[in-house]
């Protein structure tokens, strides 16, 4: 999970704004959280299209959160160590496996053989949303909280 913080001044004026005027805290995580959703949207990797389709959004109160509840999200975005893919699996022509793997050039065999002895490549596509935005996160905050203060 990624997280974000505000600190120092920032932090400091947040609070004054959340007694005050808290309507522009959620306002600000909303807009935020919005921003984060459409970059990581943008950046799921897209084989078929469900991975990026799962992708979604939410806001509660003054956190929000940028989520993939997809089963294999995980896996894809922070990659994963060498591990055996059941033959059932590979061996099976019809499955997902199989035909990403001929439609990449590759016979399933091949791919799983890779997989086992080097595991998959991270594609964190909702951390560098994050690294992307962060600033422009900062930004929208000092502007909620300024407008709530003045």
């Amino acid at each position: 999970m990624i997280t974000f913080r505000l600190e120092g001044d920032l932090k400091e004026r947040l609070k004054q704004v959340l007694h005050n005027e808290p309507l522009a805290v959620k306002r600000a995580v909303r807009k935020s959280i919005l921003l984060l959703w459409r970059r990581s949207h943008d950046k799921t990797p897209a084989w078929r299209g469900d991975l990026r389709k799962a992708t979604s959004w939410r806001v509660h109160g003054y956190r929000g959160v940028v989520y993939n509840n997809l089963n294999y999200a995980v896996a894809v975005h922070e990659g994963t160590a060498p591990h055996a893919v059941p033959a059932r699996i590979w061996k099976d022509e019809s499955s997902d496996f199989a035909r990403w793997a001929r439609e990449h050039g590759m016979t399933p065999f091949v791919l799983a053989r890779h997989i086992k002895r080097k595991g998959t490549r991270a594609q964190p596509w909702m951390r560098k949303a994050f690294e992307h935005h962060r600033r422009d996160v900062v930004r929208i905050f000092e502007k909620h909280i300024d407008d709530a203060l003045s």
